[in-house]
């Protein structure tokens, strides 16, 4: 049986409702801009950060003095912190309580939820400092109990900490490096992908063409999936035989039976695709929107730099 792991931690945008609860001495409702961003940064650029880790991606580094292993997720919004882990090293924290729209939610068939938040004066990653945010507070004791790697894990390396400055993720190489503008403009072989924004959030899709029909679709960028997948129709064919899976997401574990296609190719521009790609079939679900999402399957052939800035995405090939 295989084991499958998926998205760990969807993107927060807009779920804020704007007349939250607050429980902190300061008053007003967190805004995605000023407060999940940190004020302030010093970066080391160019030094390459490494990943390690037995599937997943981990880095090292530390919340107000204290370590903390943290999981790099390209697919998650925000940089947060595991509940638990919160309590125990920061039990005299005054929390910010925020509450999810319940409108937004429903598009996910989610119930609308309280999310607590925390003041984070430092942050650092790899000689990286991060100053003056707030950190959402999730719980991730299902994903911990679904794969004992993640049994230390403190939170959540998401892309509004990561897209701060130019940024290069080797997927293969397991390491991320910040980068100024000259390193960005020295990088050989990178290709621009047509890509959009997640509004209010640093994520963005990477725009893709069916093999099948030349339609476009958009895709998640989620280095916290092992594989790929595209909807059913989207594809050329699929294998007949199909896989029952082990599926993994923060909220735990259940057995499922999935399809693949046929080995095809992800087209992102007229200069650069990908061949030889099985990408899990997904069905169709109601109404909601057809997406891609980019494992890492297709993510470890090429690096990745964001650039947040000037709203751009650049694959960098590799040499299989």
């Amino acid at each position: 049986m295989k084991t499958r792991i998926l998205a760990l931690l969807f993107c927060l945008p807009a779920l804020f409702a704007t007349t939250a609860p607050d429980v902190s001495a300061a008053a007003g409702t967190p805004n995605f801009t000023e407060d999940f961003r940190p004020k302030k940064t010093a970066f080391a650029f160019g030094v390459p950060v490494p990943l390690p880790g037995e599937r997943m991606f981990l880095v090292e580094a530390k919340v107000n003095g204290v370590p903390a292993k943290m999981l790099v997720d390209t697919g998650a919004s925000h940089t947060s912190l595991d509940l638990s882990w919160a309590r125990k090293n920061f039990p005299d924290a005054k929390l910010r309580i925020v509450s999810t729209n319940p409108a937004e939610q429903n598009a996910y068939a989610m119930p609308a939820q309280k999310i607590p938040l925390m003041a984070v004066a430092e942050f650092s990653v790899g000689g990286n400092a991060f100053s003056d945010f707030f950190m959402p507070l999730v719980d991730l004791r299902g994903l911990r109990a679904a794969l004992p790697e993640l049994n230390d894990v403190a939170g959540i390396l998401g892309m509004n900490t990561i897209a701060l400055a130019p940024c290069r993720v080797s997927f293969k190489n397991r390491t991320l490096a910040w980068l100024d503008r000259e390193g960005l403009a020295g990088t050989p072989g990178k290709k621009k992908l047509d890509v959009r924004a997640v509004p209010e959030t640093d994520c963005v899709l990477v725009m893709i063409s069916s093999p099948k029909d030349g339609r476009v679709l958009p895709a998640l960028i989620d280095c916290g999936a092992v594989g790929s997948s595209v909807p059913a129709d989207f594809w050329i064919g699929a294998r007949p035989e199909k896989i029952r899976a082990v599926t993994t997401t923060a909220a735990g574990t259940q057995n499922v039976e999935i399809a693949f296609g046929v080995p095809g190719e992800l087209k992102f521009s007229e200069d650069f695709s990908l061949k030889n790609i099985s990408p899990e079939l997904l069905p169709p679900v109601g109404n909601a929107p057809q997406k891609i999402l980019l494992g890492l399957d297709a993510l470890s052939r090429f690096d990745l730099i964001f650039d947040r800035e000037k709203g751009e995405v650049f694959a960098v090939p590799l040499e299989n």
